[in-house]
């Protein structure tokens, strides 16, 4: 082989590696770039993100953890959330409870309940596609997740009393 086709040979294996290859693997896990860009406090944990707030009106509560993580291993969406209330395992909701969540989430827009009834949770969350996720839509919504166990925590533990 000739020294300037071994020469095109290199350019072409390098133009490869930087237009195809490498954009590929820098954007195969983005989370972790988009949270950075967040300008956030978290700690990592295993590809699990967790951000720390102190609440404004929950009584009782010290701190509020929201978790960023993938949904699943094939990396398409992205979930925000935070237990609101921790109960024992099995724990039966009340249906007045449960009504309460539903109302909640078909009149307010953006994060949502969920019961976790085998564990004995209700969590706050958001789903999000990774391909429309940025940092500041992502600041946006872990703000959002922890302001609304904020303020509906108190209404919520009540009516569990």
């Amino acid at each position: 082989m000739s020294p300037k086709r071994a020469a095109v040979m290199v350019a072409s294996v390098g133009l490869f590696w930087q237009v195809l290859v490498h954009p590929a693997l820098a954007q195969s896990d983005p989370l972790g770039s988009l949270v950075k860009g967040t300008g956030l406090t978290y700690l990592e944990y295993q590809g699990i993100y967790v951000f720390s707030f102190k609440p404004d009106e929950a009584s009782g509560v010290d701190r509020w953890m929201v978790r960023v993580a993938y949904n699943s291993d094939k990396k398409s969406w992205i979930c925000i959330s935070c237990t609101m209330i921790d109960k024992e395992d099995n724990y039966k909701f009340p249906e007045a409870v449960k009504e309460r969540l539903l109302r909640y989430n078909s009149q307010v827009p953006g994060s949502k309940f969920s019961i976790d009834q085998a564990n004995g949770d209700i969590d706050v969350e958001w789903e999000l596609p990774t391909q429309f996720a940025t940092s500041e839509l992502l600041a946006y919504m872990i703000r959002d997740v922890a302001a609304t166990c904020d303020g509906q925590h108190d209404t919520i533990a009540n009516m569990l009393k």
